[in-house]
């Protein structure tokens, strides 16, 4: 029996295409695994760059309550296009400012950590779904959990935004009780950093990290605009 993987990744355009190898290469064969088996799959995500347009998608089936594409758009264009691709169930946009290592952490942090490893504060695909769905820029953030965590925080440079969405993935390198609490407590101040109205999600992926692994990173998903 064939079996079925939940993503499988494409690259449209040049740019697209070297980022994918360079993916590839990074992030080793758990990626190759989850993303570009031969397996038949239930949603394309696709890098793309301005040389491509929605043509060039292969056939995918359509959601049935939206009646979109059963597609994740992830664009490095140098700018947003997402006037074209409002047939895709997400498009996310992601700027030119360190744009491979936001690339690179948001397939590490977001699929391969809080999707595939199970979280013991439960984030699933679901979850993810009802994020990503509609248009976005994408901001992610991510610093060594370490004592001097709750200090970095307030260097946090960006602009927390009421309507934007975001998702905090915690790496810990201990689920021992008391040790659990104080790293908890960077989360929770990071958490409470964000706007109340907006839409704030976390996980702590469900695995012990190397000490020198450990990190808090934030995802900050801020709406796009259609351009008149």
């Amino acid at each position: 029996m064939e079996q079925e993987t939940l993503f499988h990744l494409i690259a449209l355009g040049d740019k697209a295409k070297d980022a994918l190898l360079k993916l590839r290469s990074d992030l080793g064969k758990w990626f190759s695994k989850e993303f570009v088996s031969e397996n038949s799959y239930r949603y394309l995500l696709a890098i793309v760059d301005d040389s491509t347009s929605p043509k060039a998608l292969p056939k995918v089936r359509k959601d049935e309550e939206s009646g979109k594409l059963n597609t994740f758009v992830i664009d490095i264009s140098a700018e947003p296009g997402q006037s074209k691709w409002e047939n895709v169930l997400s498009y996310i946009w992601i700027s030119s400012s360190k744009q491979y290592d936001t690339l690179k952490y948001f397939f590490q942090v977001l699929y391969h950590d809080a999707l595939f490893i199970h979280s013991i504060i439960s984030f699933d695909f679901n979850d993810w779904m009802n994020v990503a769905k509609g248009q976005y820029s994408l901001k992610l953030w991510k610093i060594h959990l370490d004592d001097k965590s709750l200090s970095q925080l307030s260097e946090l440079p960006y602009h927390f935004s009421p309507d934007g969405k975001y998702i905090i993935v915690a790496g810990l390198p201990t689920f021992k009780k008391g040790a659990v609490e104080k790293h908890i407590k960077v989360v929770n101040a990071l958490f409470d950093r964000l706007p109340e109205d907006s839409v704030r999600k976390w996980a702590v992926i469900g695995k012990e990290l190397p000490r020198e692994e450990t990190y808090v990173a934030l995802l900050q998903l801020s709406k796009l605009h259609m351009s008149i």
